[in-house]
């Protein structure tokens, strides 16, 4: 029992034990969680178990949040925001990547939040923490992009949506993250990639890219997976399954620079001429899996970040091979560590912290503020104090008749001089009772200790868990 509840005999003993403590709770929230979150991932058995079978990973709408994301925000509130959704992002991603070792990853768009509308140099800015999060370089030796990493689909917030679409942030879009009309092969499959923003456009200068692409396909000789930011049109009334958070899937909302669906003409011309076997989407954030009429099945895959509105945010994970020229295949999602419970734990730390302390120095206060060291009596009266006090009274009874003659007329003065005698009183008074009552409860010392405590807590953080 010693062991587990040691005798303190000093505060310092009592913050190295909070300190520890600090440190365990660190390692469950910030490794132990987000690995036992991947662990419970598997990926789907295909029905024959000894073809040649390829697994793939889907991130979906990491759109990291930035200077223009929260406008109301203090600069110290956004700069913590950030951190937590970075440091969010990168333990579940690379937990999930550990964990799956996918043959090939594909993001489904939307990697920054503002990367259609910011400057050139702001944008450098955001792709190189893009790339700290999702591709260091200690992931580079396995994955490489182009080769089995792959971020070529572009979303709304990446490059705008329909005549709303930057033709410069296509241009920067390409060049850093690859061309947004492609078509993949891996194991037989082809993956084919469009620009659904830019196809969404009645402007022929911004839509010539995307649907001279789709209509200049090759005839289909082998299975296709098509993969779209924006959703394709459906009936509103469909179901997404039981999957889903939000109740609905608004499929005709739209607004500024973005659309919830791609238009149901474009989305009819676009699985004529693809005739895809599969679809992943993004952009809605959320889970949906529906059959198209036209026959192939979509699969909205929901975003991995903890501030895209969800609850519990996702990833997709599909196995798939060929067997005599059709698709076999199998996909469910993976769940991701439970946004904000670290954050929880750490507010109810902190103020376990401060109690803990608290209750400390309270007990370990000054004797002379429990009891009285000399015994206290009651001296009686003497003969020489009653004439000392008898004289005093007398005193006082005849100056407060004696008149005081004005040596100026100058009130407001007097009276201004008063007030601020008044006031200085008041604040010396004032300090000397808080003072007198922080020193009889060793609030001092409880504040010195809760500061000490807060340093080496964040130093701990920043040093050890805090950085990407």
């Amino acid at each position: 029992m010693r062991i587990i509840f040691p005798k303190l005999k000093s505060a310092h003993q009592l913050l190295v034990l909070l300190f520890v403590g600090w440190g365990v709770l660190f390692c469950y929230h910030e490794w132990f969680v987000p690995g036992y979150v991947a662990s419970r991932c598997h990926w789907p058995v295909v029905a024959d178990p000894a073809a040649n079978v390829t697994k793939v990973l889907f991130i979906a709408d990491p759109q990291l949040i930035d200077n223009h994301t929260y406008p109301g925000r203090s600069d110290w509130l956004l700069s913590l925001s950030k951190h937590t959704v970075d440091v969010h992002l990168n333990r579940n991603y690379h937990a999930m990547m550990a964990h799956l070792q996918p043959d090939t990853v594909f993001f489904l768009g939307d990697y920054l939040d503002n990367g259609r509308e910011c400057s050139d140099e702001y944008y450098q800015g955001e792709v190189k923490r893009f790339r700290n999060i999702f591709y260091p370089k200690r992931t580079q030796r396995r994955y490489q992009q182009g080769r089995n990493w792959f971020l070529n689909v572009p979303g709304n917030h990446d490059v705008g949506f329909g005549d709303g679409v930057h033709p410069h942030s296509v241009a920067r879009f390409t060049e850093v993250f690859g061309n947004p009309n492609t078509v993949i092969e891996e194991n037989g499959v082809d993956f084919v990639i469009i620009d659904a923003p830019s196809y969404s456009a009645s402007d022929a200068a911004i839509n010539s890219d995307a649907r001279t692409f789709v209509d200049s396909l090759p005839p289909k000789t082998r299975p296709r997976v098509l993969l779209t930011h924006e959703p394709l049109y459906r009936d509103p009334s469909t179901s997404c399954g039981p999957l889903r958070e939000n109740p609905k899937f608004y499929v005709d909302q739209r607004g500024v620079q973005y659309r919830n669906t791609v238009e149901p003409q474009l989305s009819q011309n676009i699985l004529a001429k693809i005739d895809p076997d599969l679809v992943f989407s993004g952009d809605d954030h959320d889970y949906c899996d529906i059959v198209h009429p036209e026959g192939p099945r979509e699969i909205t895959v929901k975003s991995i970040s903890m501030a895209m509105g969800v609850s519990h945010p996702a990833v997709q994970v599909m196995s798939f091979t060929t067997t005599n020229g059709s698709l076999d295949y199998d996909t469910h999602l993976c769940y991701v560590q439970t946004p904000y419970t670290n954050v929880i734990s750490y507010a109810t730390m902190a103020c376990l912290t401060a109690g803990v302390i608290f209750w400390w120095n309270i007990k370990s206060r000054s004797s002379r503020y429990n009891y009285s060291i000399l015994p206290t009596i009651e001296l009686g009266s003497t003969s020489n104090s009653r004439k000392i006090s008898n004289f005093i009274n007398e005193e006082e009874s005849n100056t407060a008749g004696m008149y005081i003659p004005r040596y100026t007329n100058s009130t407001s003065s007097s009276w201004s001089n008063y007030k601020r005698w008044a006031a200085y009183r008041w604040f010396v008074n004032n300090k000397r009772r808080v003072s007198k009552f922080m020193r009889k409860w060793n609030l001092y010392a409880f504040l010195r200790h809760v500061s000490v405590s807060a340093v080496a807590v964040i130093t701990l953080y920043c040093i050890v868990f805090g950085s990407i």
